[in-house]
């Protein structure tokens, strides 16, 4: 009996389907491989960041537990560094006072004398006073003009210094004051005729004076003598 063979047994897997299913069990080898892999470095990641948050979560602890003593010295720092301060400023304060008090001893006496010395140069450049220690029967109108004009600069610039023991509003008030007086001279010296003396003069500018209203000399001394006054606390 002869062999037959069967149309099973004698069939052959076509070549392009032994190679399809080659190529898909390599892919599902590589994609098995590549999710392996994938999944692996997410876990990977995954205790990183674990091992990241406990180590910052020690650290967080770490500071709060240190914080716990640091803060409590920080303030007691600050309060010694106020409480130091505040005793600086005190002591500070206690010897300028101290050193204003010594200055007030040793400038009173002068800012005394200078309020004197202000109060006799007005009283001295007033027009009467001046009329009479300068009045000359053998002097020309002219002649005292320049006489009287010489008197108030030189009476003026001997007292310049006591300007730094008074106040500058008080000082512009006596500056003022003998610009005036000065102007006044020269007014007077333009009233008269060429040939008067010394006498028509001096009643000329006299009477002008007493003619103003707010006389320049009297309201200098009054300033001076309310500066005097507030400076003593009297």
């Amino acid at each position: 009996m002869s062999y037959i063979p069967s149309i099973a047994s004698t069939q052959r897997t076509p070549p392009l389907f032994k190679y399809s299913n080659l190529f898909c069990f390599f892919s599902e080898t590589l994609v098995k491989t590549k999710f392996y892999r994938i999944i692996k470095l997410y876990k990977f990641v995954f205790y990183k960041l674990i091992l990241l948050f406990r180590i910052k979560f020690k650290i967080m602890n770490d500071l709060i537990e240190v914080s716990k003593y640091l803060l409590p010295l920080i303030v007691l720092l600050i309060a010694v560094l106020l409480i130091l301060k505040h005793f600086s400023n005190n002591e500070l304060t206690k010897q300028k006072y101290v050193t204003i008090q010594g200055n007030n001893k040793l400038i009173t006496p002068i800012r005394l004398q200078a309020y004197e010395r202000i109060i006799l140069l007005l009283e001295r450049i007033k027009p009467d006073a001046m009329s009479l220690r300068l009045q000359k029967q053998n002097l020309s109108a002219k002649q005292m003009q320049i006489l009287l004009l010489g008197t108030v600069r030189k009476e003026f610039n001997h007292n310049l210094s006591q300007q730094l023991y008074v106040s500058n509003e008080a000082w512009q008030i006596i500056v003022n004051a003998k610009e005036q007086i000065t102007r006044l001279i020269n007014l007077t010296a333009t009233g008269l005729e060429k040939d008067s003396n010394s006498s028509e003069f001096i009643r000329a500018f006299i009477e002008t004076y007493n003619e103003f209203e707010q006389k320049p000399i009297e309201m200098a001394i009054y300033a001076i003598k309310k500066e005097a006054l507030m400076f003593f606390g009297m």
